[in-house]
């Protein structure tokens, strides 16, 4: 269909509000992969379940140029916040997942948290995704606390994404320290160099 036929132009797909459910997310998220240029998708207000978000996961676990993925107002559950909270290890362009209103409880919200922001281990953390920046809108965290998540979590992952997106903008501009900085007794190396082998 639509997705084959302009797979090479497409940039954004929105799916919002079309009475989607696991089958057919499935059959959409298969042939994603083929949109090279694609940078939004949005599966808002659908019926998504786990079985759609393991599949939409999976497009996402494989890096591709996909920037914005709006799920918000679906049923993925925990099971489909920790599929997501996998693909995030390997996915280092996605800036938003909106997943709000998807039941997720603190099980689901956890492993979100170490997906962007493990601390286990230096390797553990260096390997956290510090690409996204937005996961919930602030009018969702009132149902995040109604399923039980812990509010320092939700707290702590607010900091980190802050953070992401801080890194980001930091980044890509063309800020310059000033001079000043450079009398101060700091290491040069970066956070790739300290990963232990």
């Amino acid at each position: 269909g639509v997705v084959a036929a302009h797979g090479e132009v497409l940039e954004t797909l929105n799916l919002r509000n079309n009475a989607l459910e696991d089958d057919s997310t499935t059959c959409l998220a298969s042939k994603l992969g083929d949109c090279k240029s694609l940078k939004r998708v949005d599966f808002g207000l659908n019926y998504v379940g786990p079985r759609g978000a393991m599949a939409l996961a999976d497009f996402i676990a494989a890096n591709p140029p996909l920037q914005h993925l709006i799920l918000l107002g679906n049923s993925i559950g925990d099971s489909g916040a920790i599929q997501f909270a996998k693909a995030l290890k390997t996915n280092t362009i996605l800036v938003e997942l909106n997943l709000g209103y998807n039941r997720i409880s603190s099980a689901g919200l956890e492993a979100l948290l170490y997906a962007i922001y493990d601390t286990s281990s230096l390797n553990a953390l260096t390997d956290s995704n510090h690409t996204l920046c937005y996961l919930f809108q602030q009018q969702c965290i009132e149902d995040l606390l109604r399923r039980g998540c812990d509010e320092h979590m939700l707290f702590d992952v607010d900091n980190i994404l802050q953070l992401n997106e801080m890194n980001a903008l930091f980044k890509h501009s063309s800020c310059k320290l000033p001079d000043w900085t450079a009398e101060l007794p700091m290491s040069t190396l970066s956070i790739e160099q300290l990963k232990v082998v």
